[in-house]
């Protein structure tokens, strides 16, 4: 400024937007801030120049917790302020100030600098900031001001035209309608102007309504604009709806007893009938081509039926040969036009139906119906259909959790009941209980325990729950909040660290006293040994790195400068490592040949998951690790009473898998986190750097880490549902298939989210 050398000067702030990130709006460190700002904008209003103009805004605003992103009106508001030494308007009361959007500021720059405006460009000018001339007044100070605001109007309006007229010359989604309708609006201000007078009264309102005219044109314009661009192409999404319904149909069919061939001959298949379906997206095919490629499709099934060719490999016959006649086709139809996308799907389910009752797919085909009809999938079915209302959406974690309870209580309380028959009948008895009954009186002892609590859990885990903006009535609880962030006195901060390191150090003693006394004492294998000391050193490193959060901020930057974040990345190191080790030699005990099976299975998998559970407290912070505590306990009593539960047989597997996969949705809710932007916990960026971001990609991985723990921790849990029942049953097919179970009911609320 001093040095005169320059038309325009910008300076761009960051220090803001990190501290709303870092502490939100309403800590200390933001009033520090705000006023360093405040001191550097006075000290340039003291050096402005007469014909200098200042210009301070913001792109965006942020919510209760820093964050942005959204279209609430927090974020999307943001202060606009312009100053001069001279008088910019005429506007006297706050009251009168407009509202503009940002692509207002650019018409005005360019007016205010003398610059044309951009060709693209469709700002509106900010009107009240010109007068005639700045140094005096000519006709009156509102004349003055109403003949600049037509001026600028003007130069705005004719502009915009001519963008429009050159973008209809290679576009056609501007109606000429819409075209005529604009010049025509033009047309009757330049007759407006023509009416204007020596009486300046009578001019100074055509003038005013001038300017209202140009403003209604160029609003009209950018709606009209707006609506046109933020479209889109609805075969592109059709055909993804296409691919995705395909998609949640394989895994239906995987998940059931297909041997790796045959799913692999129904990928074929339906990767055949998406690639005939995009070829209808684009045009290629007509709904009559639909009716009359079925029955072409199903000649080598009729053969295969009528001959009884058992003897060829029909279902890489049928793959090919549908293959070709689909070829075939589309030679013949290449430039026959589609008449209904409903005809292709309404045909294409049929032609499932067929295939499956003619037994084409080597499956019991009645046992599916009788799975397809029972309350478990009615229970996906109900909330396949509840989230198209935007009630489920705003609610979706308590309804969450009604399905969760009334899930658990429908698989649980039954072995339960038989438990509580088991003792009395075994009380009643005038023989001494036998094993059978001594058993029963365990169970009856050990389930409705794991039942009741699994339920208190999951209660308790509604407290850490974060409110949706369309949640009025909700208020977050500062249980969810940072100790780093809280204001309140020292005693609330050191009991809410106490909880905190509690949460953490409870569920680790409890697993390496187990460990040890199992395993880890006698033997010296590498899991072992990273389970008797690794996991025990990360648990101290997270602990001191949260009792650093209730020193003040002044005096941790004082005394270590920065260097504390070297604690929480040796304790992320340190769970990597870990993990890694544990995952390649899974083995704890030196002669695994002398351990039961079942139990070689269990407690390797418990480690790799303690593991993972250790780099989610690192993750998730002092103030959800209760939440997280919580997660871990209601898994393992999950687990405990399936065990208990089992039968012997396969009867409740797709019950338990959606169970677990209901689990992992309730726990996304129960670590403070909603399905919204500003809901992202962005502290997780700044875990392993001080103040300041150096790797976007590591940070952004714990954010998403932050985000997406319960799926990643009950992703990785889902083997469990097997291995509580019994070793025999732990196959590659058997895995396979319950991974394709638990895809699927997460496959059935992404085809909503698609849809919506």
């Amino acid at each position: 400024m001093e040095k005169n050398d320059s038309d325009v000067i910008i300076a761009h702030f960051l220090g803001v937007d990190h501290c709303g990130h870092r502490y939100g709006p309403k800590h200390p460190e933001m009033t520090r801030k705000l006023q360093q700002m405040n001191s550097v904008i006075q000290n340039v209003t003291e050096k402005l120049k007469n014909d200098t103009v200042l210009l301070v805004l913001g792109d965006h605003g942020m919510t209760e917790s820093g964050d942005h992103g959204g279209d609430s009106t927090q974020e999307i508001s943001t202060a606009l302020f312009f100053y001069s030494q001279n008088k910019l308007t005429t506007i006297k009361t706050i009251d009168e100030i407009p509202t503009v959007a940002q692509v207002d500021i650019v018409p005005t720059l360019s007016l205010l600098l003398g610059l044309p405006i951009p060709f693209s460009n469709l700002g509106k000018v900010i009107t009240p900031l010109f007068k005639l001339n700045v140094e005096e007044t000519c006709f009156g100070e509102i004349t003055d001001s109403a003949i600049a605001s037509a001026l600028a109007g003007a130069e705005n309006a004719f502009q915009v035209q001519k963008y429009l007229h050159a973008y209809s010359q290679i576009s056609n989604e501007l109606s000429d309608s819409f075209m005529t309708r604009m010049k025509e609006i033009l047309k009757d201000i330049t007759h407006m102007w023509n009416s204007i007078t020596n009486n300046i009264t009578e001019s100074r309102d055509i003038l005013l309504n001038i300017s209202q005219a140009y403003e209604s044109y160029l609003d009209d314009v950018r709606n009209t604009c707006s609506q046109k661009w933020a479209t889109f192409n609805l075969k592109f999404i059709m055909f993804g709806i296409f691919i995705l319904c395909f998609t949640v149909l394989w895994n239906l069919w995987v998940s059931e007893k297909l041997s790796p061939t045959e799913s692999i001959f129904v990928f074929v298949f339906i990767m055949l009938l998406c690639f005939v379906g995009s070829l209808y997206m684009y045009n290629l095919f007509n709904f009559f081509t639909w009716c009359g490629l079925g029955p072409v499709i199903l000649i080598p099934l009729v053969f295969k039926h009528i001959w009884n060719v058992e003897e060829l490999n029909f279902k890489y016959i049928f793959s090919i040969f549908s293959l070709i006649i689909a070829l075939t086709i589309i030679s013949i139809y290449v430039y026959i036009d589609y008449l209904n996308i409903i005809g292709c799907i309404v045909t294409i389910f049929v032609y499932f139906l067929i295939i499956c009752l003619v037994k084409l797919i080597p499956f019991e085909l009645y046992e599916f119906i009788e799975n397809i009809f029972s309350i478990p999938f009615a229970v996906v079915l109900i909330l396949f259909c509840t989230s198209f209302s935007n009630s489920f959406v705003i609610n979706e974690d308590h309804i969450t959790l009604f399905f969760l309870q009334s899930m658990i209580i429908y698989r649980f309380l039954p072995p339960v009941i038989d438990c509580v028959t088991a003792y009395f009948s075994s009380n009643n008895s005038k023989m001494k209980p036998s094993k059978k009954s001594v058993k029963g009186i365990s169970k009856y002892l050990v389930q409705p325990l794991c039942l009741v609590c699994l339920i208190i859990f999951i209660r308790l885990g509604t407290v850490f729950y974060k409110c949706r903006e369309e949640q009025v009535a909700c208020e977050n609880s500062d249980i969810i909040i940072s100790l780093e962030k809280l204001h309140l006195n020292q005693s609330h901060k050191f009991m809410r660290l106490v909880i905190s390191l509690a949460s953490e150090i409870i569920p680790t003693m409890i697993f390496l006293g187990i460990m040890s006394y199992k395993y880890c004492i006698r033997s010296q294998t590498v899991s072992a040994v990273c389970v008797k000391y690794g996991i025990f050193f990360v648990c101290i490193l997270t602990s001191l790195r949260w009792w650093l959060n209730i020193v003040p901020s002044n005096i941790v930057d004082r005394i270590l400068k920065g260097n504390e974040v070297i604690l929480t990345r040796a304790a992320l190191l340190t769970s990597i490592i870990l993990f890694i080790g544990v995952i390649l030699f899974p083995i704890l005990s030196e002669r695994p040949w002398e351990v039961p099976s079942k139990e070689i299975y269990s407690y390797s998998f418990t480690c790799v998951l303690f593991v993972l559970l250790q780099m989610l407290f690192l993750v998730a912070g002092d103030a959800l690790s209760p939440a997280v505590m919580l997660m871990s306990f209601s898994l393992m009593l999950f687990a405990i009473l399936i065990q208990t539960s089992f039968d012997g047989t396969e009867s409740h597997l797709w019950t338990d898998t959606i169970i677990l996969s209901l689990l992992a949705r309730h726990w996304f809710y129960a670590t403070a986190h909603q399905p919204t932007f500003t809901s992202i916990q962005w502290d997780a960026a700044f875990l392993l750097n001080h103040k300041e971001i150096h790797s976007y990609t590591l940070s952004g991985s714990l954010v998403v880490i932050n985000t997406f723990s319960s799926f990643i921790f009950h992703g990785l849990a889902l083997p469990s549902i097997l291995i509580m029942r019994d070793s025999f049953y732990i196959t590659s097919h058997s895995i396979l298939r319950l991974h394709m179970k638990y895809l699927l009911c997460f496959g059935v609320k992404v085809s909503v989210d698609f849809l919506i």
